[in-house]
């Protein structure tokens, strides 16, 4: 189509969407593996177990995985999931049924155009039921399934915690990576919406709702999933600070005295412990953690400034 209408080669949005869907069903896919391999072997991030709060555990995990496979009431939470999907998918219609008023231009799916139009929306209504659906109720139950069982863990006092573990966050990394895995599975839906802004360079309300809610998932889904893993690190390395701080101070006090030398080691040990993140991301996951986090804010002061 001749500029500023959009073509089917001319429009970001659906290139995005062709990119970004097979990469969203590999993500779900190994987060459901990385979450219930992780829920297997979770007797090596627990430690000081007694049979009846292992018990409790596991009748836990048991409830939690039961629901994830919609065995349970769960089953209504992604039927609530996927309606919204499919609001959103006669929004689009909405949309495209007079597409001067929403994007200022013509689009290739708009109804004036009968192949199109029945062709992107067939395949929109499957993308955002058999795919879209999936992945959000997956990456959010795995989220409340997390902060469920760490918050058990941390109440009971028996997450395991390794100051000096190789990831320098107390071993706790692996569930840093299934959260990792969830931020990018948003990631690849802004990746979406800022596209279809690309392409129609207006900022109509689904994309204004969209951008948001992606831009905030970012944010609150990097702490809320692993707080509770925070929360124990964080008490973990004070109690080992006191403790240390203690022995410092004896052994500084007795250096004075006799002139011995000062235990260069256990200061070694204490700026250690001082550096450990609290957050269980390792330097690589940290690292894409915050641009997942602050990749959206950047791109929307961008977009704003640069018409």
């Amino acid at each position: 189509m001749e500029s500023p209408n959009k073509g089917f080669a001319q429009h970001y949005g659906f290139w995005a969407i062709f990119v970004t869907t097979p990469i969203i069903l590999f993500l779900t896919r190994r987060l459901l593996d990385k979450f219930l391999g992780s829920m297997r072997k979770l007797d090596d991030y627990c430690v000081n177990l007694t049979s009846e709060m292992r018990s409790q555990r596991d009748k836990l995990i048991h409830r939690h995985v039961e629901s994830l496979s919609l065995h349970s009431r769960s089953v209504w939470i992604f039927v609530f999931v996927l309606f919204v999907f499919l609001c959103w998918w006669l929004l689009n219609i909405r949309t495209t049924i007079s597409p001067f008023n929403t994007y200022r231009h013509d689009v290739f799916d708009a109804y004036s155009h009968f192949f199109g139009f029945y062709t992107a929306k067939i395949y929109g209504l499957l993308l955002f039921t058999l795919v879209y659906s999936v992945a959000v109720f997956v990456a959010l139950h795995v989220t409340v399934s997390m902060i469920s069982i760490l918050k058990f863990l941390h109440r009971h006092d028996v997450l395991r915690i390794n100051l000096f573990h190789e990831d320098n966050c107390g071993g706790t990394s692996r569930f840093g990576n299934i959260n990792l895995i969830i931020l990018a599975i948003y990631a690849n839906f802004f990746t979406v919406m800022y596209m279809m802004y690309l392409t129609h360079r207006q900022t109509y309300l689904a994309i204004v709702v969209s951008l948001i809610a992606c831009s905030f998932l970012a944010m609150a889904q990097s702490l809320s999933a692993v707080y509770y893993i925070h929360k124990t690190v964080a008490k973990k390395k004070r109690e080992f600070m006191e403790a240390m701080t203690l022995k410092l101070n004896k052994r500084f006090t007795s250096s004075l005295k006799d002139d011995s030398p000062f235990p260069s080691d256990l200061l070694a040990f204490r700026n250690h412990v001082v550096d450990i993140h609290t957050f269980p991301y390792a330097s690589g996951a940290l690292v894409a953690v915050n641009f997942i986090r602050f990749a959206p804010v950047a791109l929307g002061v961008i977009s704003y400034f640069v018409k």
